[in-house]
């Protein structure tokens, strides 16, 4: 599962936004905004909505967006958040 960080404020205009934490204020690019949008969500769950709307992403992108946001402390991501769901 992926969770909202320790968020202050999110503002969202347009299709960017702005994050607020307690240590900083950041400006978020389209895809990074409709992550935040969309947590608490799972990784497939957010998969599919950000291909539909922007489409099929480069390899790996996604894991490097989710990374970069977790390092900001926007959101957390449980030990399992890049796992495939299993198919039995």
């Amino acid at each position: 599962m992926i969770r909202p960080g320790e968020i202050v404020d999110f503002y969202v205009h347009g299709d960017e936004s702005l994050v607020l934490t307690g240590r900083q204020c950041l400006r978020l690019a389209p895809i990074a905004t409709l992550i935040m949008q969309l947590i608490p969500c799972s990784r497939a769950e957010l998969e599919a909505a950000l291909v539909e709307q922007f489409g099929e992403p480069p390899a790996g992108e996604l894991d490097s967006q989710l990374e970069a946001l977790a390092e900001h402390g926007l959101l957390t991501l449980d030990a399992d958040w890049g796992q495939a769901p299993s198919h039995s």
